[in-house]
């Protein structure tokens, strides 16, 4: 298989065959006379934590080699948010809504800055809650290709979230809600809850949600969340995207929510969405990225595969056994 950015190494089979046979080597250290029989058994039944631990070094190639954040992106990344528990939301941010015209220090709730890692989470498992009947849990780590395509459709459908500024919205220019809070907002009709009707998001706000989604998924170290920088008439403006490894690793699409950005064209699989650092992609382009993050941490960059290390040279480089450890249940 040819990445897409002219290179010709698999990274997805080097990887994986690296570490299955690091862990079988392991596993003979504990079992010295295992038959080779039982040995494919034990391999076949820990076939998802084999592939959770595939996905979690992707990402760490991928992290590799990026530039530290500097105070900069740190700067951006720390947002104003209005903490709240579940059981309160509505009755909070009704209250900021009552209040938006008001001077800020007359409000009953003021935010506080978070940095935005923090952000994606599932309070009280509301997501997990909402996805797992839907089927939008990953089954097998190292195929999430059509489940991606199935969240994309979830998110831009029945979580098409409407959008709208944060001044408009709440009075403050710069307002994060955590995934739980959009999450109630934008249920609010099926609640009842008629003040939130007419509330829209922003881009922070929709593709935090939908980090969140991935995150609570099970696809944790496949999605990167991507500052960009860029001028709009002149006027130098920030965006915050989405991007999401796909199952060969070796390049991320980009899924847009916001819809004066959204580009699906006739979307029907993976292979439809755009591909970040493709020349064609117009959406993010890594020239304007000033920095990206995880719930994992904050990078200064993200590099597309041509600009990293060759990926035979990495796994050789990496995936030793002194850098590669199993959890002991795996040798159960």
């Amino acid at each position: 298989m040819c990445s897409i950015f002219g290179g010709r190494e698999n990274f997805r089979k080097k990887l994986q065959k690296r570490i299955v046979d690091l862990y079988i080597d392991r596993v003979r250290d504990y079992y010295t006379s295992i038959p080779d029989k039982e040995l494919k058994r034990l391999v076949k039944d820990k076939k998802y934590d084999l592939g959770k631990i595939i996905v979690s070094k992707a990402h760490e190639f991928w992290v590799a080699g990026e530039e530290k954040a500097g105070p900069g992106v740190e700067r951006i990344i720390r947002m104003p948010y209005i903490p709240t528990n579940f059981y309160g939301i509505r009755e909070v941010f009704r209250k900021v809504i009552e209040e938006k015209s008001l001077p800020k220090e007359q409000r009953t709730h003021r935010p506080e800055k978070i940095s935005a890692p923090e952000l994606i989470r599932d309070e009280n498992d509301v997501l997990w809650r909402e996805l797992e009947p839907r089927g939008l849990a990953v089954k097998d780590p190292l195929k999430c290709n059509r489940l991606i395509t199935r969240m994309f459709r979830y998110l831009e459908s029945e979580m098409d979230f409407k959008y709208g500024s944060d001044m408009e919205n709440f009075g403050y220019r710069e307002l994060a809600l955590t995934p739980v809070q959009a999450y109630v907002i934008k249920k609010s009709k099926e609640l009842g809850w008629e003040e939130f009707q007419d509330v829209g998001i922003d881009c922070e706000d929709m593709h935090h949600f939908a980090a969140a989604c991935f995150k609570t998924a099970g696809m944790d170290g496949r999605y990167r969340l991507v500052v960009a920088e860029h001028k709009t008439e002149g006027e130098k403006k920030m965006h915050l995207g989405l991007c999401v490894m796909d199952d060969s690793f070796e390049k991320f699409v980009i899924l847009e929510l916001t819809p004066e950005r959204r580009d699906t064209g006739r979307f029907v699989s993976i292979r439809d969405l755009p591909v970040y650092g493709d020349p064609r992609n117009q959406v993010i382009i890594p020239g304007n990225v000033i920095g990206s993050y995880d719930c994992r941490g904050v990078y200064g960059s993200f590099k597309v595969l041509g600009d990293r290390q060759p990926v035979g040279e990495w796994v050789n480089d990496n995936i030793t056994p002194e850098r590669t450890s199993f959890p002991e249940d795996m040798f159960r």
